[in-house]
C-alpha cells in the first residue's frame, strides 16, 4: 500500500543498506512510528512505534527498536507525538436502521410539537411521492403531560397519505389514520402482549401513538419493505461513518432472521463480506420475537451455523425484557411515584424468560438482554442463574444492556455470574431527562441507583460501552467525556466547567473508559485474542488522534478528532488537514 501527499501525516518510505549476514526482522508493511501509543494490553503499556505485516501486529515498542522492521517497501507514517489506541468496539449499536432512520424525515433536536408539526409539513411537501410518509426523532418531552401524540396532529398535514414517526429512542411509533386504517387496526384490534395501543379517554378508539415493540410491529407490517439495496448501501455508509469515528467492531443489537424490514440484515452482512467490501467486525444479536414461532430456537442455529467465522458472526441472540422509564414500560421493583401501583411491564413471566434463557445457553448461544428498570435487570439476572444452575458454568459472557436504575444488591451479582454491564455512558447526561425520572417517576431515594458505572468496576464488573446509536452520538469522544465527566458534551466549553456531575460520584477515570470501549469491547464479542488492544500476534485494527486523551481538559474530549483508521491492516479512514 503506497499513501500519496495528501495525507496531514508526513509519510516517507526508507530503504535500509545492511550487511549481507544480518538477519532482519520480519519487514512490515506499515510502520507507524513517533507516537504517544497506549495499548491497552494487560500492564497498559506505552510505546512510541508499531508496525503491521499482513494485517498483523508484529512489533510493539520503541521507535529506534522497529527501524528493523522498515524496509524499502515499507510504507512509514510519521505520527509526530500523536496518539495511538486500539480500534474502539461499540457493544450496542443499530448501524443500518439507524443510517436508514438519518435519511428520512428527522425530527432531532427540535423543540416543541409545533416544530415538530412545521417539519413533518415541509418534509411531506419536499417528498410527495413515497407512499409513505415516515420519520424518526421525537421525544415525549417536547409534547407536555396534557398533550400527548395524536393522530388528528398528522391528519391536519395529510389525512390521504400513511404518516409513522418512530420516537428517538425506537419504542414508540406515532401514526396517522391513515396508517392504522392500512394495518387493519381497529377498538377491536387487542393490545399485543407486551405491547400498548393507546386509546382516547372512556373509549377503545387508537389515538395513534403505539408503545413497545409488538404493539409497533401492527404499523410496522404494513409498510413497503426495505429492499436489500437499499440496506446494503445504508450499511456502506455507517461504516464509513463509524470507521471515521475510529470503530472497528460492533455488536449490532437487533438483528432479524426472517430478513425483511430495517432489521432484517443478514444477506446484506453476508454480501459485505463475500464483496471485500466489510470493514467492521460484527457479531450480530439475534432477535428473540416475543411472538415468534415454536421453532425460533432452530432458526437462530440454522442462522448461527451459516455465519459462524470471519468479520460477520451470527453468534448472540438479543432479548427484551422491559420498555423504558419515560413511557413506565421499564419493569421496577418499586412502583412508579406518578402511577400508584405501576410498576411497569415486562415482556416475559420470570418462567419465560428462564426457560427461553436456559435453552439458548444450552446451545452455547451469547445472550444479550435489555434490561431498562432494575425490576428487569433483577428477572434477567434470575434467568442466568437458573441456566448457570441447569447447564453449568461456561464461557457464555452473557450481557445486559442499558441497566438504568440498579439495585445496589445486585451489582455483586453481575461479577458472580459473569454477566458484562453494557453501559450507554451518555444517558447519564441528560439533565432533563434524569431530572423528571429522579423528580416524577421514581423520587431522590432511588436517584444513587441511576446510571452506574463506577461502581460497577469497583466491584469487578466487566463494563462495555454501547451506543445505542441512533439513540445518542454514536462518537466514541462523546461518550468517553460522557463516563469521565458525567456533563453533557455538547454544552459549551465553560458551562461544562461550571456544573456538577449529574449523579456525581460514578465517574470514571479516562484509562477505564478507554479499556471499556476497546479491550472489554473485544471481550464482551469474544474476540480479546485477536483485537481490543495493541499486541503482537494481534489484528492491526489501530486508530490515531489528533489529542492525547490523558493530557486534555477532560471537558475537551469530545472535540478529539480521529485522524486515521486501519482495520485488518488497511487504511479505511483518513482525515484530510483543515483548512
Amino acid at each position: 500500500m503506497k499513501l500519496t501527499h495528501c495525507f496531514s501525516i508526513p509519510l516517507v518510505s526508507l530503504a535500509l543498506s545492511l550487511p549481507a549476514n544480518i538477519v532482519l526482522a520480519e519487514i512490515a508493511d506499515t510502520v507507524l512510528r513517533g507516537g504517544s501509543i497506549y495499548t491497552v494490553d494487560s500492564a497498559r503499556s506505552r510505546a512510541e512505534s508499531v508496525a503491521i505485516k499482513g494485517g498483523e501486529i508484529v512489533f510493539v515498542g520503541s521507535d529506534r527498536a522497529v527501524v528493523d522492521y522498515i524496509g524499502q517497501d515499507t510504507t512509514v507514517i510519521e505520527l509526530q507525538g500523536k496518539m495511538v489506541l486500539p480500534g474502539f468496539h461499540d457493544s450496542h449499536i443499530h448501524p443500518v436502521s439507524g443510517m436508514l432512520a438519518s435519511q428520512t424525515c428527522n425530527l432531532r433536536g427540535l423543540k416543541g410539537l409545533a416544530a415538530y408539526l412545521q417539519k413533518i409539513a415541509q418534509c411531506d411537501t419536499e417528498d410527495p411521492g413515497s407512499e409513505w410518509l415516515v420519520g424518526t426523532g421525537w421525544s415525549y418531552a417536547n409534547f407536555g403531560d396534557d398533550i400527548r401524540p395524536d393522530k388528528k396532529q398528522l391528519d391536519n398535514i395529510t389525512s390521504n397519505r400513511p404518516v409513522a414517526f418512530t420516537s428517538y429512542d425506537g419504542h414508540s411509533v406515532w401514526v396517522n389514520s391513515r396508517a392504522i386504517e392500512l394495518s387493519g387496526i381497529s377498538a377491536e384490534t387487542l393490545d399485543p402482549p407486551s405491547g400498548m395501543i393507546q386509546r382516547y379517554p372512556a373509549s377503545r378508539e387508537p389515538s395513534g401513538l403505539f408503545v413497545e415493540k409488538p404493539a409497533m410491529e401492527l404499523i410496522y407490517q404494513a409498510m413497503p419493505d426495505v429492499g436489500n439495496r437499499q440496506r446494503f448501501a445504508a450499511l456502506m455508509e455507517a461504516q464509513r461513518y463509524l470507521n471515521s469515528l475510529g470503530i472497528t467492531a460492533i455488536q449490532d443489537a437487533w438483528v432479524g432472521v426472517d430478513n425483511t424490514g430495517v432489521y432484517g440484515n443478514i444477506p446484506v452482512y453476508q454480501k459485505a463480506v463475500r464483496d471485500n467490501r466489510l470493514n467492521l467486525r460484527v457479531t450480530a444479536a439475534l432477535y428473540w420475537q416475543p411472538d415468534g414461532e415454536a421453532d425460533q430456537l432452530q432458526q437462530m442455529l440454522t442462522t448461527r451455523k451459516a455465519n459462524e467465522k470471519g468479520l460477520f458472526r451470527a453468534s448472540t441472540v438479543k432479548i427484551w425484557q422491559d420498555g423504558v422509564m419515560h413511557t413506565h414500560t421499564a419493569k421496577l421493583l418499586e412502583e412508579y411515584m406518578d402511577r400508584p401501583g405501576d410498576k411497569g411491564m415486562s415482556y416475559y413471566s420470570q418462567e419465560q424468560l428462564n426457560h427461553i434463557v436456559t435453552a439458548l445457553d444450552r446451545e452455547g448461544f451469547q445472550i444479550h438482554i435489555h434490561a431498562d428498570g432494575d425490576g428487569a435487570l433483577r428477572e434477567s439476572l434470575d434467568a442466568f442463574e437458573v441456566a448457570l444452575k441447569k447447564n453449568g458454568r461456561r464461557d457464555s459472557r452473557h450481557h445486559i444492556a442499558h441497566l438504568e436504575l440498579v439495585h445496589p444488591g445486585d451489582i455483586p451479582r453481575l461479577r458472580q455470574l459473569g454477566v458484562i454491564a453494557n453501559v450507554q455512558p451518555m444517558w447519564s447526561t441528560s439533565r432533563d431527562y434524569v431530572s423528571d425520572l429522579i423528580e416524577v417517576k421514581l423520587g431522590k431515594s432511588r436517584s444513587p441507583y441511576m446510571e452506574t458505572n463506577k461502581r460497577f468496576l469497583k466491584n469487578g464488573v466487566t463494563v462495555a460501552y454501547g451506543s445505542d446509536w441512533p439513540v445518542t452520538s454514536a462518537n466514541p469522544m462523546d461518550l468517553i467525556e460522557a463516563a469521565v465527566t458525567r456533563i453533557r458534551p455538547a454544552l459549551p466549553l465553560e458551562e461544562k466547567r461550571r456544573l456538577t456531575p449529574l449523579l456525581p460520584g460514578e465517574e470514571v477515570t479516562v484509562a477505564d473508559a478507554i479499556a471499556s470501549y476497546t479491550i472489554n469491547g473485544a471481550y464482551a464479542n469474544h474476540q480479546e485474542d485477536l483485537t481490543g488492544s495493541l499486541e503482537v500476534g494481534k489484528r492491526a485494527d489501530i486508530i490515531v488522534l489528533d489529542q492525547n486523551l490523558f493530557e486534555i481538559d477532560p471537558h475537551r474530549i469530545s472535540d478529539t478528532r480521529v485522524t486515521m483508521t486501519f482495520f485488518d491492516g488497511r487504511l479505511v479512514y483518513h482525515r484530510l488537514p483543515d483548512h
